[in-house]
């Protein structure tokens, strides 16, 4: 696993190596190495090399997965955005996309880069779909990921706390959602986002 070094990402998102043995390998790993050093401009340029219409769909959805993340460290969120959103429709081509934590990981880094963008209302529908998966398969580092996300949203609408509960079982506003994030993410020791987020959902409450 590696942590993107000039943009935070909301979770320890790895690179992805292609997952089958007939794919073009090679380039994709050199690419994870450009990216390791910096060199992303490098690195974007083999992935979209490595990109043809005869790959199969989860090495494709590997590629745009990095070609995301590299996007994103030479601030160009809308490309991010972009990629992500490919890698996110062929995970959801999957029969098995209830339980894909791929797919989750892709829409929790999709929505945070919409809230860092202040497009939080797009952000909220995909987080609550990738907590949805996450609780399913019981990811429970990612699910805090993905309540940390969701708790920034809310925030970033003003939406602190609830006038209503929420029927599905996933906190429709910040202080709720960073609460839960603070609390899972307790058992892991991962507590600094989580706790200066919940801290300002409560000082924002009570003005």
């Amino acid at each position: 696993f590696i942590t993107a070094p000039n943009q935070m990402s909301a979770i320890a998102q790895p690179l992805r190596s292609s997952p089958s043995q007939r794919s073009p390998q090679s380039a994709i790993e050199k690419g994870i190495q450009l990216y390791r050093i910096g060199k992303y401009n490098a690195a974007i340029a083999l992935w979209q090399q490595a990109l043809s219409p005869d790959l199969k769909a989860k090495d494709k959805a590997a590629i745009h997965n990095n070609l995301a993340q590299a996007y994103r460290q030479i601030g160009q969120p809308g490309a991010a955005i972009e990629q992500w959103q490919q890698a996110i429709s062929i995970y959801r081509s999957d029969t098995n996309k209830n339980k894909n934590t791929a797919l989750a990981a892709a829409l929790i880094e999709q929505a945070q880069m919409y809230s860092d963008l202040g497009q939080h209302r797009n952000a909220i529908p995909l987080l609550q779909e990738a907590i949805a998966i996450v609780r399913r398969t019981q990811d429970r580092k990612l699910e805090a990921a993905g309540l940390g996300v969701l708790g920034t949203a809310y925030l970033g609408l003003g939406e602190y706390d609830a006038v209503q509960p929420g029927s599905d079982g996933i906190p429709n506003n910040a202080l709720e959602a960073q609460s839960a994030s603070l609390q899972i993410a307790s058992q892991f020791n991962e507590l600094p986002y989580a706790s200066y987020y919940v801290v300002t959902a409560l000082n924002n409450r009570g003005n």
